[in-house]
């Protein structure tokens, strides 16, 4: 039998642990107190959600279609009949420790969450031999392709089965779970198997059966491939659908345009449809994951590598600047002209997280409970309350 660990959070106030956990080390108290109000009073001016839940969180891994399918959840400490999140994870990112953030933050609002990486090589891409070859882009490219994609597809609705299955049997924690209240979210890759779900293909193409549980998406970092910009790709998206990114999304391998992003909003049918472009987000920002500054640095660095063309020499000419870039961001003092550009990186972080963190409660709320609250603050409040942090679309 699997095994399992718990661990429980007792939440005091909405987004408020989660917002705190995630604040970086800056050089000074005043600088992180300064960051940390900044992000509470997006907080407090926002769309406040409906439950305020102690969460439960768990890890483990089946054997589903012969093969190991990593599951990790997040959801309630409490409670039965629970709308149900199905989280994605990016390129690289293992299902326990991908989009912590969100996931704690959708279950403190009373959701539960089970992410799931459907295929374990996609888990450990990072170590790949096309990654230590520095062939980032050929990587991507790879693991975005149709018959990847459908074997992602494939898994993770055995998967889903199979949760349904012990739900069934009355296994713990699945049977408080709502199966008729479903939504997918997804980040990278994660967001393009999420778009899939949602009604995304060729013209002509399979709807898959687990496309017909999902009735809302939260889209982090859509992916929009070269020759997918077709409207008829997008026609059967007619569900509700939250996309998040921004001018600074851009894809570190270099497959995917960071002007495609916005395309996916612009090609889905209108009606409930949100976008949420983001002024100060990173790509590695809406990752939702803790240690989200380090994952910038290496964003920046594996962009430098994914830019230089094939060959010996091009690597030489990278590991240098690596070398180089990691010598001078390990040393920056403070008050230094790096360390500055850190603490920006930081604070636009932290106001990202807690935006991402309310508008994408207010749209399960909406969208999953039918809250006429949400509904209502998503059509009315949100683009005023966003002030300079981005922009706000709907249709």
């Amino acid at each position: 039998m699997p095994s399992s660990r718990i661990a429980r959070i007792v939440h005091f106030a909405a987004c408020a642990v989660i917002l705190s956990a995630c604040v970086s080390q800056g050089p000074g108290g005043a600088a992180q107190a300064e960051r940390r109000a900044r992000a509470e009073d997006i907080v407090r001016r926002g769309y406040q959600p409906i439950e305020h839940a102690a969460i439960e969180s768990g890890g483990l891994a089946w054997r589903v279609d012969r093969e190991k399918v990593a599951i990790a959840w997040t959801m309630p400490a409490g409670g039965s009949a629970l709308p149900v999140v199905i989280y994605l994870p990016g390129l690289g990112e293992s299902a326990d420790r991908a989009g912590v953030v969100w996931r704690q933050t959708w279950a403190q609002a009373g959701y539960a969450v089970v992410s799931i990486q459907p295929l374990e090589d996609d888990a450990t891409a990072w170590s790949s031999e096309e990654a230590r070859a520095l062939e980032f882009k050929t990587l991507a490219a790879q693991r975005h392709s149709a018959a990847r994609l459908q074997q992602r597809v494939v898994r993770l609705a055995a998967a889903v089965h199979e949760i349904r299955r012990r739900a069934a049997a009355g296994e713990a924690p699945w049977e408080r779970l709502d199966y008729t209240r479903m939504s997918v979210a997804g980040y990278d890759l994660g967001a393009q198997t999420a778009m899939a779900l949602g009604g995304q293909h060729d013209a002509g193409g399979p709807i898959d059966e687990l496309t017909e549980r999902v009735h809302a998406l939260i889209i982090l970092s859509p992916v929009v491939l070269e020759g997918e910009g077709q409207r008829t790709r997008f026609e059967h998206l007619t569900g509700p659908v939250l996309s998040v990114t921004g001018p600074s999304d851009v894809d570190p391998t270099g497959l995917v345009s960071a002007t495609s992003r916005t395309m996916a909003f612009d090609l889905m049918p209108a009606g409930a449809k949100f976008e949420l472009e983001l002024a100060g987000v990173s790509h590695a920002m809406l990752s939702g994951a803790i240690e989200t500054e380090r994952d910038t640095r290496r964003e920046e660095r594996a962009t430098g590598r994914a830019a230089a063309p094939r060959g010996g020499r091009s690597r030489q000419r990278s590991d240098g600047n690596d070398a180089e870039r990691s010598g001078s961001e390990g040393n920056a003092r403070p008050g230094s002209e790096q360390a500055r550009a850190r603490e920006q990186v930081s604070a636009g972080k932290e106001e990202c997280d807690a935006a991402i963190q309310v508008v994408s409660v207010a749209f399960l709320d909406a969208s999953l409970r039918r809250q006429p609250s949400a509904e209502r603050w998503l059509d009315e409040q949100a683009s005023q309350w966003l002030q300079h942090l981005g922009t706000w679309r709907r249709r």
